[in-house]
């Protein structure tokens, strides 16, 4: 008969917000969502870029006492100068 082990461990959780750049300039930046495996800001932001080709930057990042660290990141091309996106 198979044997079943449980493990109690400690589920390990980040504190994410989302920051946005364009020409490594902050444009956006959502709130932080407390201990969230999964978090989602139904956060609205709408952009004036000054160039019609340039790209976006949206970096994950886990708010934390001695700093934020990242997550994760990714770049988009935008060929518009109003942009308009939800977090």
């Amino acid at each position: 008969m198979p044997q079943h082990h449980h493990h109690h461990g400690k589920i390990i959780t980040s504190d994410p917000y989302v920051k946005v750049s364009v020409a490594e300039t902050t444009v956006a930046r959502t709130r932080v969502i407390p201990n969230s495996q999964e978090p989602v800001w139904d956060e609205h932001f709408q952009v004036t870029l000054a160039h019609s080709t340039a790209s976006v930057e949206f970096q994950v990042k886990d708010n934390d006492v001695f700093g934020a660290q990242l997550i994760g990141m990714i770049t988009i091309s935008v060929r518009y100068r109003f942009v308009v996106f939800t977090l």
